[in-house]
């Protein structure tokens, strides 16, 4: 939590060390995915499917294209659930995927709902998709507001990565950290 209660001053100052912030998020935002991950006693595979997604605009490239490719891939994560649950598995836990778009100084936070029961999905692609919330880094009187929005979402993708793993084992669900080590041991 450190480093997202830190990263308001490190997007401040890049500005000062020519540093590009989106980076300087993605990798605070990152770090604390990877650290509630390990919190959870998860372990996640190359078969494991993310259950967020984080786009950072390249220069040259318009928010609204930023934004267009995060909802591309939030639909296409969405579609690998389904191809893995089945459509029509009425009993199946459908995750809300949670999307970053980090736009200079300014991180976006978008969900998608990937059930396919849900009445977001009948609409048009770019209507499927919830606006969480949009936070400046670059507010020093917001640094603690901005973190723990940031903190909030990362800990409802750890609860969600949970929630696979204790309700659909394979299928793209991560794998408790004791079921790897009892498949290692059953390989000796």
């Amino acid at each position: 939590m450190k480093e997202l209660l830190d990263l308001g001053g490190q997007v401040r100052d890049c500005s000062i060390l020519s540093v590009y912030p989106p980076d300087v998020i993605q990798k605070a935002i990152s770090k604390y995915v990877r650290w509630a991950i390990d919190d959870a006693g998860l372990e996640i595979t190359h078969d494991t499917f993310s259950c967020h997604v984080m786009c950072i605009q390249k220069q040259r490239e318009t928010t609204l294209d930023t934004v267009t490719k995060l909802v591309k891939r939030l639909t296409k994560l969405a579609m690998k659930f389904r191809i893995a649950y089945g459509y029509d598995h009425g009993d199946v836990f459908w995750p809300t995927l949670v999307g970053y778009v980090i736009c200079g100084p300014i991180a976006t936070i978008l969900s998608l709902d990937s059930n396919p029961a849900s009445p977001a999905w009948s609409g048009p692609v770019d209507s499927r998709v919830k606006y969480m919330g949009q936070f400046d880094l670059t507010e020093p009187d917001q640094d603690v507001w901005n973190s723990l929005a940031l903190a909030i979402s990362v800990i409802h993708v750890r609860e969600t990565l949970l929630k696979l793993a204790n309700t659909m084992s394979g299928h793209g669900a991560p794998l408790f950290r004791s079921q790897v080590e009892e498949y290692a041991d059953s390989d000796e």
